[in-house]
């Protein structure tokens, strides 16, 4: 069970404690174990550093984490996409040089440049329409922030 929380504050809030307790007995009743061990606390908070909340799952505190990486897509607490970016990237190159040391120029060009389009073009086009999204959203705020001459 991950805790994703969007509270800024030291303390819970009552509704939110309150839900987390609900979903822990429904697991118990469902006879589902929650794993501590893979359980986290991370806040949402652009404006100031790592938020700790204490917070215990069948009396095991939860850690408060900065990021995280859950159905591969990296969260960080300062809601920038960068960690989640790198590691995409980092993938996309290390399939390309893959691809470059297995198939070498003895192989035909046409299969390193299927294996290109589909192992490494498409992670990287998925990475970069991210990117351009969240540019363009930044564009626009900035759009609006700026004075009317």
């Amino acid at each position: 069970m991950q805790l994703i929380l969007s509270y800024p504050n030291q303390y819970l809030p009552p509704p939110t404690a309150l839900s987390l307790q609900a979903l822990l007995h429904w697991n118990f009743d469902s006879c589902l174990s929650c794993n501590t061990t893979k359980s986290f606390l991370l806040c949402f908070c652009s404006h100031s550093p790592l938020v700790t909340v204490d917070y215990s799952l069948d009396d095991i505190a939860t850690a408060s984490v900065s990021s995280c990486c859950d159905l591969i897509v990296v969260f960080s607490s300062n809601l920038s996409w960068s960690e989640h970016y790198k590691k995409i990237a980092i993938k996309a190159y290390g399939q390309c040089f893959l691809i470059k040391r297995i198939f070498t120029s003895a192989c035909p060009s046409l299969l390193r440049r299927l294996l290109y389009i589909s192992l490494v073009r498409s992670q990287l086009t998925y990475c970069s329409s991210l990117a351009a999204n969240v540019y363009k959203r930044y564009c626009y705020i900035r759009d609006d922030s700026a004075p009317i001459h």
